[in-house]
């Protein structure tokens, strides 16, 4: 994932998200492992959200993109009804060893029916 592609992501510029990821180097919440190519990020530490590793922020944005494609809804928008009712730390984060095992449009359909229990509607 480029920075460009948390920028659209989250709905922030890119600047914004290069600067972060600074602020999390500096501070030694995130660290570069390998080359700049061949290497990874470890210590995922996102504000908000507390830890989390590699494969459970790759699966996070994973389905914010997916339910965005399926719903035909920006990436943003997706992000902002999964943070305004806690579904990235109080169900994916929670239940990633269940959920990264099940297809996609199981997990959007839960997803969906989770935000639709709590007052969104898709």
């Amino acid at each position: 994932m480029t920075a460009q592609g948390l920028a659209d992501t989250l709905g922030k510029s890119k600047r914004q998200i290069e600067r972060i990821l600074s602020n999390l180097k500096a501070d030694g919440r995130l660290e570069r492992v390998g080359a700049a190519k061949s290497g990874r990020w470890v210590g995922w530490v996102v504000k908000g959200y507390g830890a989390m590793n590699k494969d459970i922020f790759s699966f996070v944005i994973y389905m914010i993109h997916a339910c965005a494609n399926h719903w035909k809804q920006n990436p943003s928008e997706v992000y902002k009804n999964m943070k305004s009712t806690n579904c990235i730390m109080g169900f994916l984060v929670p239940n990633y060893e269940i959920l990264h095992t099940q297809s996609t449009k199981y997990i959007v359909e839960d997803i969906k029916e989770y935000f639709n229990v709590r007052g969104i509607s898709i």
